[in-house]
């Protein structure tokens, strides 16, 4: 792919190369092979940049970095190249999230629950393919492929999303952790609906505020044509006042909730409740086992928008 296609919607501030073809992304030297374009990334333990001439000697077809470095060389300049690698990313495995439907998870507890029942729910109504990507595994359909973080490098959920388009998903559900959002990881990605389970202190030496956490939280919502929200979380009443589109809102003790829970009982094996709704009341019985479950549960008794 030439250069200039792979950058195709990064903003450059400066550039000293030229539109030459590249073989590959790639953002560590030890893993690169000639012809990549090299994309420089800060980090909290080392920084990209240090190996700007590292990775010149090893063959990168050209560097992205956000400071000119020392010396010639085939070099573009950037404001923050965690966001442009998430835009070139999607250019090089060309776009596979506009043939997905995207559903994402966020908060301190409950994700990794809530993306498994909703891929079972997805795949036992639709009698569909669905991928996972989440923090004990990545899944295509029932294939599992090893996870190294909640929510990976732009570059790898890319290639996930590719991967699992080519194997015949149809929809895709993900964690989407606060460092992930922050750091531009799922930049690009248009979700159908993003889902709240709640938050609690975590992550701090990160965030450094709960108000920091919780905004990190709601980026989310930016790129979700729909939103989930626990109201029974302060931070959930927060984004059903704050985003900017549609909620479904859930909970189990306030009546304005789209949809609430009541007359919970749990068992050791298993949970029941009553979902209400404004037009009707079911009997939900689950074998699933755990107090836990009550911020997991509910968001899979409402369709945002349909």
């Amino acid at each position: 792919m030439k250069l200039n296609e792979l950058l195709d919607g990064v903003a450059l501030a400066a550039r000293h190369v030229q539109d030459v073809e590249c073989s590959g992304i790639c953002c560590d030297t030890r893993e690169m092979t000639p012809g990549c374009l090299f994309v420089a990334l800060p980090g909290y333990k080392t920084d990209g940049h240090r190996y700007i001439r590292q990775a010149l000697e090893r063959g990168a077809a050209a560097v992205l970095c956000q400071r000119p470095p020392e010396g010639e060389g085939p070099w573009l300049v950037t404001e923050d190249t965690r966001a442009a690698l998430a835009i070139a990313s999607a250019n090089w495995f060309g776009h596979p999230a506009r043939e997905l439907t995207l559903l994402a998870v966020t908060g301190t507890n409950g994700k990794t629950t809530t993306t498994y029942l909703l891929k079972a729910m997805l795949e036992g109504c639709l009698h569909t393919k669905v991928g996972l990507i989440g923090t004990n595994q990545n899944l295509i359909g029932e294939e599992s492929l090893p996870a190294h973080r909640t929510t990976p490098e732009s570059y790898e959920v890319q290639e996930l999303l590719r991967e699992m388009a080519d194997a015949g998903c149809t929809h895709v559900v993900m964690e989407a952790s606060s460092h992930a959002l922050v750091l531009h990881r799922l930049d690009g990605i248009p979700f159908r609906a993003g889902i709240f389970t709640n938050l609690t202190q975590d992550h701090l030496d990160f965030h450094g505020t709960m108000e920091a956490y919780r905004d990190a939280k709601g980026l989310l919502f930016r790129q979700c044509a729909a939103a989930v929200l626990n109201l029974d979380d302060e931070a959930g009443r927060y984004y059903a006042e704050t985003v900017p589109v549609p909620t479904f809102t859930y909970s189990e003790c306030r009546d304005e909730a789209d949809l609430t829970a009541k007359n919970l009982r749990l068992f050791p094996q298993r949970v029941e409740f009553e979902a209400v709704t404004r037009d009707a009341i079911s009997r939900v019985r689950l074998p699933i086992p755990g107090g836990f479950t009550r911020t997991a549960v509910p968001p899979h008794w409402g369709r945002p928008g349909g």
